[in-house]
């Protein structure tokens, strides 16, 4: 006798299963296709994976020596239970690892962009990408690059009311005392200006932070470059900017201090003498999750290290995943924070990783 689940059966069945196998059940029928390829099953899928699942790892960067490859290289880390990554695959970029950046990801996607014509998003489980047009300032500074002060890094996440998806730059121009800022709806596929923008100085090496609606920077002194203050909010629904009222940083030199996005919630990490202070905000209310204490000993200030996310969702037993951009090859270590050990997780030595690593959630998300 057959036996025919229902649909709805079929649906659930079907969004715990890996983007790979589904993309090769698309073929089974077209009702299997259909229901693929609809938003409202892209959705559910994407929110399972967040809910249950580890994120995979992005890093961009390059091959040493470069015979092995010119070009710039998208590698994909997948964890399993144990301390070292049991897969990862490989995408190639033509162009030079060194002039590449990646933005933080939302909802499976990252933007790629360099500084001279290329810049697309992407989804890295599905290979599927968007190109982008250039914005203002790319042309200015390929143009006048020695106007600018700093080519700043991109912003990328979405709008959380609306569903629409946003990228951000936030730029200064030396002879201007004002930030400029542009902003590009993948809605609309255009560019335009945000006038309103609070009289401060971002720290734009650092790439923006996005969690949750919310696009964040540092921001310093005029007087105090090197010195972080406060933190700037952009909302990505209302488009108006404004500055967190409180934050863990107070007065913080540069190099010692780090900002991320760590289980869905803004993270900040202050390099101190006695190791890494890693603080959690929820509604702007923060909190210590973590020290990682110095492995040289109090009073040595080692490199700075960022989370990048928390592994084990599944076991009782939660691993922090950490980059630290002075080791060799993909700087990548874990921390089990139950018993404060540490495990190097560098298993691809002629991969040389050139930016933060970005955790994110294989999705199907296509815009």
């Amino acid at each position: 006798m057959d036996v025919t689940l229902p649909h709805h059966v079929v649906e659930d069945i079907l969004e715990r299963l890996p983007v790979k196998t589904l993309r090769k059940f698309k073929c089974v029928c077209s009702t299997w296709r259909s229901t693929i390829d609809s938003q409202r099953f892209k959705d559910r899928h994407m929110i399972h994976g967040q809910l249950l699942e580890d994120p995979d790892i992005l890093l961009l960067g390059r091959w040493d020596p470069p015979s092995l490859s010119k070009n710039a290289s998208l590698m994909t880390l997948t964890f399993d239970s144990s301390t070292m990554p049991f897969s990862f695959k490989i995408q190639t970029i033509p162009g030079k690892a060194n002039f590449y950046k990646v933005t933080q990801s939302c909802d499976g996607l990252v933007c790629i962009y360099d500084l001279e014509n290329f810049m697309c998003v992407m989804n890295p489980a599905t290979r599927w990408q968007r190109s982008i047009p250039q914005p203002v300032v790319i042309k200015k500074y390929l143009s006048f690059g020695s106007l600018i002060n700093e080519l700043p890094t991109l912003g990328f996440g979405k709008d959380n009311i609306r569903g629409i998806y946003k990228m951000v730059w936030l730029y200064k121009y030396y002879n201007l005392n004002h930030t400029t800022c542009e902003l590009f709806c993948f809605a609309t596929n255009t560019w335009k200006h945000i006038k309103i923008i609070p009289p401060c100085q971002i720290l734009s090496s650092e790439r923006p932070v996005y969690v949750d609606g919310l696009l964040y920077w540092f921001i310093h002194g005029n007087q105090e470059r090197d010195t972080v203050m406060d933190i700037l909010c952009f909302d990505l629904h209302t488009e108006i900017f404004s500055v967190m009222a409180y934050s863990p940083v107070g007065k913080t030199l540069h190099p010692l201090i780090e900002m991320s996005s760590l289980d869905n919630q803004l993270c900040v990490s202050v390099q101190t003498s006695t190791g890494l202070h890693i603080w959690l905000a929820t509604n702007h209310l923060w909190k210590k999750a973590y020290i990682i204490h110095n492995p040289i000993g109090p009073g040595v200030q080692i490199w700075l290290m960022a989370p990048v996310t928390v592994l084990g969702k599944k076991k009782k037993k939660k691993t922090l995943l950490v980059y630290d951009s002075n080791m060799e090859a993909t700087g990548l270590v874990l921390y089990d924070m139950t018993q404060s050990e540490r495990t190097f997780a560098n298993f691809c030595l002629s991969f040389k990783n050139r930016e933060t690593p970005t955790a994110y959630f294989p999705s199907l998300i296509t815009i």
